[in-house]
């Protein structure tokens, strides 16, 4: 650093260059549309999250619910600019809630197996899922049933991870394990492909 004179981790110009060839991936997938800038705000908050949960085991309040406002503000200016049907709008509204109601239960029951941040960053997830960007007219049945898609593929993501750590000696029972990665990578699995397994599963 010219200021500090310490030395810069790599991990910072590691999460940038991830940062813009997730934008590029992204962009090429939505293509040119006023959906896009909510899609790429999403890509950066999620890395942010995955980063600093690995990291600090903490999904701060400051980005995921800064995330999730601002978030939902540049859906809801595409969907008017791009002049898709509200209620696509209104199935990110119910996904977010949706997952969040799931995970605070699940919460509230398991007495500490999971914290409040990942009941928060469920809220957020949720949304940008069920708005299922890639399909062109999503009913509800694919804004929910994306949901359900991530919803099962964190827990067996979040899962697998810890039975690999445990195998690997990586951890123990009485360490906590960050469940936020494995809710993000699911959830951009099934706003790529959560119609297709989600078609797959039901036969």
């Amino acid at each position: 650093c010219r200021f500090c004179a310490e030395p810069i981790s790599i991990r910072y110009p590691a999460l940038e260059l991830t940062n813009a060839v997730l934008w590029v991936g992204v962009a090429w997938l939505l293509g040119p549309s006023w959906i896009l800038p909510g899609y790429l705000w999403f890509v950066s908050v999620t890395l942010a999250l995955i980063a600093t949960d690995l990291e600090h085991h903490r999904l701060p309040n400051r980005i995921v619910l800064h995330g999730a406002w601002v978030g939902l503000l540049l859906l809801g200016g595409g969907v008017l600019l791009d002049g898709v049907a509200m209620v696509r709008f209104a199935q990110a509204i119910v996904g977010g809630a949706t997952w969040f109601g799931l995970m605070l239960a699940i919460a509230l029951l398991a007495r500490g197996g999971f914290g409040f941040g990942d009941v928060k960053l469920a809220a957020l997830l949720g949304s940008f899922v069920a708005f299922q960007p890639l399909l062109g007219a999503a009913d509800w049945y694919d804004a929910l049933g994306a949901v359900a898609v991530a919803v099962f593929v964190s827990f067996f993501l979040g899962g697998a991870i810890a039975i690999a750590l445990l195998a690997l000696r990586r951890t123990d029972r009485k360490r906590e394990i960050a469940f936020g990665p494995a809710m993000i990578i699911a959830s951009w699995i099934a706003i790529g492909w959560g119609d297709r397994l989600l078609a797959m599963w039901l036969g």
